[in-house]
């Protein structure tokens, strides 16, 4: 009998990691509430980082800081930051902005979902009903400036 082959991988983990080819011009937002800029509609074009770091008190602009880091190390990513139009959409009435990970991705998946024009029905299909939230005028519906 013959012995069992065995298998070469040292030329493949030698080599650098395979990474995706993206579209041209493809853009990343890692989205955070700290950034100045606010997200207006989403782009097929572009991926969203969603962060797990809560950017208040002790970590204030920890995930823009992280994306201008991720940007400098690796400068043809060129990552952009955005925040999510809560403000212009709904009024919190005191009640804290900070949303989960999960929150933050069905917000985006609802407003795919609606046809990309509806921010605040996408906000209040998703936030908890204890935020005891208010939309605001439609002054600020759909926000797709």
């Amino acid at each position: 009998t013959a012995a069992p082959e065995k298998a070469d991988h040292s030329a493949a983990s030698a080599s650098q990691p395979s990474y995706p080819k993206l579209r041209p011009n493809h853009q990343f937002v890692y989205l955070t509430g700290d950034s100045p800029n606010t997200l207006t509609t989403l782009d097929d074009n572009t991926t969203y980082i969603i962060g797990g770091i809560v950017d208040r008190n002790r970590l204030k602009r920890a995930a823009i800081d992280r994306a201008e880091s991720i940007t400098a190390a690796h400068p043809s990513l060129d990552i952009k930051t955005a925040r999510l139009p809560l403000d212009e959409n709904i009024d919190f009435k005191g009640a804290t902005r900070i949303l989960t990970c999960n929150h933050v991705f069905e917000i985006l998946q609802k407003y795919r979902e609606n046809g990309y024009g509806d921010w605040r029905g996408a906000i209040m299909a998703v936030m908890p009903d204890r935020k005891d939230l208010e939309e605001r005028g439609d002054e600020g519906k759909g926000t797709e400036t």
